[in-house]
């Protein structure tokens, strides 16, 4: 009997229109930042793949150890952001935890490395090769930004992004052939064109910073300014160790000893006889890896890494240069 009844409650229910039928509740708010948060992934992601790129190639400043890790970790993001809002992966947000959380990691680890003596005492070998991790071409705000420090940002917008994406999101399916739906009111056209305008806007952008630098550096080279063989003043000499300590001393050291393979300057035979000429036109276009004079395997930036010096400051810094060569910097 109970069979029946139940049989028959159902057969009614069965039987109710569609359109009677009350809709189960939906916070449209949370749709809607759910699903604008992947393409804050996005941006997030090509903006830093993007910005390193710019610093390496356009700037010329040549990544440390822990720096390398974290574009491994920041360059497959880029890809498979977009590749997930392509086909509207529902678990794309487990595919960007799993390179975001130890992304976050070590940039904090790289931050902390640069802040901390006692950070760098834990783990004194974790960057002996190359660039030493403890400097840095980026100090903005007295130092507090570098760059690690904004690949810490840029991981974390990942991390809360991919977070925000999940949970805005309908429950999964537990079968591995569950489908990916649609997002309500998001269509695949939509998709398509503003993953395309974000990446187009991106690397337009850096494109455009890359060729401006790259101008600005010939028009630099362009001009040559006679280095006075005078004896310098006190001033000047103050003037070229700031420039050195901003844009030398991570690759030569603090008084010229030079970095791993990077030979000392305090015997530089260039520094001591070579022309006013040779020395501005070595800091303004730097030295390639593989340049027949180069003994350190070790590209030389442009200016040091540091975007249209100035000719005072090349002089400046050619002048304390040629101090710390003759032992007599100070």
């Amino acid at each position: 009997m109970e069979t029946k009844d139940h049989r028959v409650d159902a057969d009614t229910v069965r039987d109710v229109p569609e359109d009677d039928l009350e809709p189960l509740p939906e916070n449209r708010l949370a749709r809607v930042i759910g699903r604008s948060s992947r393409y804050v992934a996005l941006l997030a992601a090509w903006v830093a793949t993007c910005g390193s790129l710019y610093m390496s190639e356009a700037l010329g400043w040549i990544p440390c150890l822990l720096c390398w890790y974290q574009r491994i970790l920041m360059y497959p993001l880029a890809l498979i952001t977009a590749t997930g809002i392509l086909t509207n992966d529902r678990r794309m947000h487990r595919y960007l935890l799993a390179l975001a959380v130890p992304g976050m990691g070590m940039s904090l680890y790289h931050y902390l490395y640069q802040k901390s003596d006692f950070v760098r005492g834990l783990l004194p070998s974790s960057c002996v090769v190359g660039v030493p991790c403890s400097a840095d071409y980026l100090n903005w705000l007295g130092g507090v930004v570098t760059i690690p420090f904004l690949a810490l940002i840029a991981f974390t917008v990942i991390v809360l992004a991919a977070v925000a994406s999940r949970l805005a999101d309908e429950p999964e399916e537990e079968t591995l052939e569950a489908p990916a739906t649609s997002a309500a009111g998001e269509r695949p056209l939509g998709r398509v064109a503003l993953v395309l305008a974000i990446i187009a806007g991106v690397v337009g952008a850096f494109l455009v910073a890359g060729n401006a630098v790259a101008q600005g550096q010939a028009a630099a080279r362009a001009v040559m300014m006679p280095v006075s063989a005078a004896t310098a003043s006190p001033a000047l000499l103050q003037k070229g160790k700031a420039v050195y300590e901003s844009a030398c001393i991570g690759c030569h050291g603090p008084a010229g000893e030079g970095v791993a393979s990077v030979r000392s300057i305090t015997n530089s035979l260039l520094l001591r006889t070579g022309s006013d000429a040779e020395l501005i036109q070595l800091v303004r276009v730097g030295r390639s890896a593989n340049d027949p004079h180069n003994v350190s395997g070790l590209a030389m930036p442009a200016g040091g890494g540091r975007v249209g010096m100035a000719d005072e400051d090349i002089i400046a810094v050619i002048t304390y240069m040629r101090r710390l060569a003759q032992g007599s910097a100070d």
